[in-house]
């Protein structure tokens, strides 16, 4: 009763350190993979354009100093237009202005033209264009940051892909010693049958056994090969002497990722097309046919009093104005007018400016027939997405049930080849059968186990593919 515990303790004590062994490997192949570190600093860049976006798009400030001038002759003198603004993007391009027009000469100085404004959209798309690129640098900020999510989820169905081809090598060895075993117990029954060892059967059955020898020998030179690199991959440096027993003897167990546990819509590539086809409509909503702005303002010692009055007098004038702009004509206008608040001669100043683009006109309208296509193309890309969502839902059901099947077919199997195994062992120790006959029942019950261990790999790929064709947000640690 004592062995068996001592075994049992034993028994747990390598399973626990070939786990630890198995996920050191693989924070090693995580920490040296150049493309997470690539993926990671993706994000870092996407959050400061997500900061810069906001920056850009939300209250401005301008301060200027104007063209300075001076000069130190004829008493000095010198020149200046100060300047200042705020801006409010999102209060429809709500903007104050201030400036003036400073000068002096021989110790007398002159301000003039100093007005203070205030400008406003009345009908435009500033505000909707604002949301837009304020929702495109958000959705490229979580692209980001599920490039980075998935980038560890591939990169560990890259790492067990890799180490299931070191098993399926392992296998390979297996099935040639198994076919060692199977023509060296016929070679030793040619033998015992007396044959001569110039005899083409005899030497063909050697031959054969030869081969063999050489099979095994070839694998295990691949697998030793394979496992250098593998183990270089993940930082750490092969040091043993038979690369079976670098492998890990167990593979963590997981619950099988149902693909219907997934919401249809949350299906990454229906989920990208329905996106694109919200914020290209919301463009396109955006794009009005024209946009209206008014601006007022006050002016203190305005220049252009004196073409008003006729007189070389500068007086505060009242300031009007407003524009026009008719996108699909390419018309522009826009008109003001100035009232001076104290003048003999009461006579407002008026502005008028009118342009026009005749091809903007005939573009507008190749325009309006681009965006029905788009729109078209962004319904079909949608469809197609779902359609695909069907066509993945059968491939990972059925790929379930093939690895499940395996599972199961596997695990009978090796129990049968266990069993078998302690059979042979007892019969070999008795003398019924020979050595090559007990090998090749161990053969048998090592291949089992091999593929036993592939097959807990695919399940963890599958799972890993499964999870990657949808979106998992809630997973997702946001940091802003």
């Amino acid at each position: 009763m004592k062995r068996v515990c001592v075994f049992l303790v034993l028994a747990a004590l390598f399973d626990l350190h070939a786990q630890e062994s198995l996920e050191k490997l693989l924070l090693g192949y995580f920490q040296n993979s150049l493309a997470l570190q690539e993926l990671s600093g993706k994000v870092d860049k996407a959050i400061l354009n997500a900061k810069s976006t906001s920056i850009s798009n939300g209250m401005n400030i301008s301060l200027s100093t104007g063209s300075i001038s001076f000069s130190f002759g004829n008493g000095g003198s010198f020149n200046f237009t100060p300047s200042a603004s705020l801006g409010i993007p999102a209060a429809q391009n709500l903007r104050f202005t201030a400036s003036s027009n400073v000068s002096a000469r021989n110790g007398e100085s002159e301000i003039k033209n100093t007005s203070l404004g205030v400008s406003v959209d009345v009908y435009s798309s500033a505000r909707e264009e604002r949301e837009i690129a304020l929702l495109k640098s958000e959705r490229a900020l979580l692209e980001a940051r599920r490039d980075l999510q998935n980038g560890f989820v591939n990169m560990e169905s890259e790492f067990y892909t890799k180490l299931k081809n070191l098993f399926e090598v392992a296998s390979k060895i297996i099935t040639a010693q198994k076919s060692l075993y199977e023509h060296a117990l016929e070679f030793d029954e040619l033998r015992v049958q007396g044959y001569s060892a110039a005899s083409s059967k005899y030497r063909l059955k050697q031959m054969e056994v030869a081969g063999d020898e050489h099979d095994v020998e070839m694998y295990r030179h691949e697998l030793e090969r394979e496992t250098k690199i593998f183990a270089q991959e993940c930082g750490m440096k092969y040091d043993f002497s038979d690369a079976m027993e670098f492998l890990p003897t167990k593979i963590p167990e997981v619950v099988a990722t149902d693909i219907l546990d997934f919401d249809a819509e949350n299906f990454a590539e229906t989920e990208s097309a329905l996106w694109t086809n919200e914020i290209n409509s919301k463009a396109r909503a955006a794009d009005k046919a024209f946009s209206v702005s008014v601006n007022a303002g006050y002016t203190f010692a305005n220049t252009v009093n004196s073409f008003m009055t006729n007189a070389m007098e500068y007086g505060d004038t009242i300031d009007f104005g407003s524009a026009l702009s008719w996108q699909k004509t390419g018309l522009q206008a826009s008109a003001g007018v100035s009232f001076p608040t104290s003048s003999a001669n009461f006579n407002p100043l008026y502005r008028l400016s009118f342009s026009f683009m005749p091809n903007q006109f005939r573009l507008a309208a190749v325009q309006k027939k681009v965006e029905k296509v788009d729109e078209q193309l962004e319904l079909v890309a949608i469809e197609s997405a779902r359609k695909n969502y069907e066509t993945a839902l059968v491939a990972q059901q059925s790929s379930l049930e093939e690895l499940q099947w395996a599972a199961r077919t596997n695990a009978e199997s090796f129990e049968t080849y266990s069993q078998l195994e302690d059979d042979t062992a007892s019969w070999y120790r008795r003398g019924i059968i020979t050595e090559s006959e007990y090998r090749s029942a161990q053969v048998n019950k090592e291949n089992y186990r091999i593929k036993i261990l592939i097959n807990a790999l695919d399940l963890i790929i599958y799972n890993n593919k499964t999870a990657t064709l949808f979106t998992r947000d809630e997973e997702l640690r946001i940091e802003n």
